[in-house]
Formats: C-alpha cells, structure tokens, sequence
C-alpha cells in the first residue's frame, strides 16, 4: 500500500519542530538514549524488540528503520530525540 501522505506528514514534523533538529547528539548519547527508550515501560509493554541494532548511517540521507534486520540507521543529522522516538516507532508497527 502506497503512503501518498509520507511527504507532508514529514514536512509538517520538520515545521513543527525545527529546533530539535538543530540539537544533536553524540554517538554516545545516541546509543544512551536508544537504550533508555528500549527499557522504557511503553516500548516493553507495547512488545518491542529488544535488539535492535543502531547504524551510523553512513551514506544514508535520511533515518531509516530496517524491519528485516530489526536495524535503524541514523546519520548525523537524525541523532537527536526527535528522529531516534520517530524511528522506534516504525519499530513498534512492525
């Protein structure tokens, strides 16, 4: 099934939030917060995966879940609180 609100749902995200873009964090605040919303009660009652594998994203533009591997790929400008919630969340609807 074709998605043919995915543009303007991401671009209405981006508006609404800009700011959140502008902070980044560190590959090590990355993998902290990845963890914290991994063990959070939500995502364990909700029956998430646990092992999740987080990627640098490395020749990746946007942030990307993988359901296949279980993997999200985050290049720099994804790493912040925002892009890394959006990303577990295709990981709870898979």
């Amino acid at each position: 099934m074709r998605d043919t609100q995915r543009k303007k749902v991401y671009d209405s995200e981006k508006a609404a939030i800009d700011d959140i873009y502008k902070n980044k964090f560190t590959w090590k605040e990355t993998v902290s917060f990845a963890n914290h919303l991994k063990n959070s009660s939500y995502y364990v009652q909700n029956r998430g995966w646990k092992r999740i594998k987080l990627g640098y994203g490395k020749g990746c533009r946007s942030a990307y879940y993988y359901p296949c591997s279980k993997r999200i790929e985050l290049p720099i400008w994804a790493r912040n609180p925002f892009v890394i919630c959006h990303e577990f969340a295709h990981a709870l609807a898979h």
